[in-house]
């Protein structure tokens, strides 16, 4: 038995999508490492101080007179990482890990953001076709439908008390710090299924579908098709704002709420007829 088969089942996983490329590594740690800055979830919920210096690294590298800026920052970096990893694993491998906030650490450099992440192989959800469906840690859902339910209800479990606490620590409403989360699920459904399956337009109904039940994920919005020098993008019609426009020496993203639809279309356009550059040169 070599050393790749003997892992846990999660572990498996996490080594299989790091070979994807896109620098993923750093995010699919089953343990902490010796670097300095790692805190649990828990921690995170636990000691409300370590949000709070959390916020102000960010402030100090973000400086603004915005109260809400460095809270939105914060969450919506936070959170598009933490979700990227569960909803990677249930689009290429339809398999959730467990979202504990016990379970989860991420380390954090000194400017607030999050660089990495470890997940401590436990539990996790699969299909009854898994060939770890016998896995004592395994728990065996009836159907794709069922398994992205448990991906919703362990994303919204986690982000709960995190949510929860910022709100506790700074301006930035539950509204708001939801709003952030659910619109950016969404980017990384269409992201992730371009990048691991080629095909975003099988991320919109993933993603429609995560997001359709009441719930604090739940979207109004949908995507909008852009199609431009021989590409297809589906482009989140967001209603959050990162309010990266707030700090200095920021501006507005390029899908941005408060930008009118016409200038993020072309925006995204641009980017497009650059991607279509390199896939010639290529």
């Amino acid at each position: 038995m070599n050393a790749a088969a003997r892992l846990h089942p999660l572990a498996q996983t996490f080594h299989q999508l790091a070979a994807a490329g896109e620098n993923f590594s750093p995010w699919l740690r089953t343990e902490v490492d010796a670097e300095p800055g790692w805190l649990s979830a828990a921690a995170l919920t636990t000691h409300s101080a370590s949000i709070t210096e959390l916020l102000a690294r960010t402030a100090a590298h973000h400086p603004t007179t915005d109260k809400q800026a460095p809270a939105a920052l914060w969450f919506g970096h936070y959170a598009f990482h933490v979700m990227a990893v569960p909803i990677a694993c249930y689009l290429a491998f339809q398999r959730v890990p467990n979202l504990a906030l016990d379970k989860v650490w991420a380390r954090f450099d000194a400017e607030g953001n999050v660089v990495a992440l470890a997940w401590y192989p436990h539990t996790f959800a699969a299909l009854p076709s898994d060939v770890d469906a016998q896995h004592p840690d395994c728990v065996v859902l009836a159907s794709r439908d069922a398994l992205r339910d448990n991906l919703r209800e362990q994303i919204i479990g986690h982000l709960t008390p995190i949510v929860e606490t910022l709100s506790a620590s700074s301006s930035l409403g539950a509204a708001g710090a939801w709003a952030l989360a659910a619109d950016y699920a969404a980017s990384v459904f269409t992201w992730l299924t371009g990048l691991l399956l080629g095909d975003e337009a099988l991320g919109v109904l993933e993603a429609r579908a995560f997001s359709a039940p009441a719930s604090a994920l739940h979207r109004q919005r949908g995507f909008i098709l852009i199609e431009h020098c021989g590409l297809r993008h589906q482009l989140v019609d967001r209603v959050s704002c990162c309010r990266y426009f707030k700090v200095e020496g920021g501006n507005y993203c390029s899908n941005c709420p408060h930008q009118p639809l016409e200038k993020r279309i072309a925006r995204t356009q641009a980017w497009m007829a650059k991607e279509a550059a390199q896939v010639k040169v290529v």
